[in-house]
Formats: structure tokens, C-alpha cells, sequence
């Protein structure tokens, strides 16, 4: 059902996640949160986490980038 969501709201396409669109239907956008808050409350997010892969890659890439740039860590 939550793959469906993502799906209708046009986040899901060929399996990649990509951005929401910016005026997205509340009643969806609510059921899609509530939907990935089950699937990880109760699975710790393995179970979706391939779906998100790509954008894990790269808030990965940023939060290293951003450690990297900042002065405390030199």
C-alpha cells in the first residue's frame, strides 16, 4: 500500500524515489507519512530502505562533505 502511495503522489517512478511535488493532497501526503512511520517503527526501516537508496547515498555524501568543511573537525 505504501509503495501504491508513493506511487499515486508521483514520488515512486520505476522504483526510484524522487522529489514530492510541491502541492501534494494532505490526505495522501498524511497517509504516506503514516505509512513509512509503521513500516519503520515496526521494521526499523529495512523493509523500504532499498526504496530510498539513492537519496541515502546522497544526504550520505552531503553530511560527509559538511563534516569535512567544518572547522571544529580539522
Amino acid at each position: 500500500m505504501l509503495v501504491k502511495n508513493l506511487e499515486t503522489a508521483g514520488i515512486l517512478n520505476d522504483g526510484i524515489i524522487s522529489k514530492a511535488p510541491d502541492s501534494l493532497d494532505p490526505t495522501l501526503e498524511n497517509t504516506i507519512y503514516s505509512g513509512i512511520e509503521y513500516v519503520c517503527g515496526f521494521e526499523k526501516c529495512e523493509r523500504i530502505q532499498s526504496l530510498f537508496a539513492s537519496v541515502l547515498v546522497e544526504d550520505k555524501k552531503l553530511d560527509e562533505k559538511s563534516w569535512k568543511d567544518n572547522p571544529y573537525n580539522k
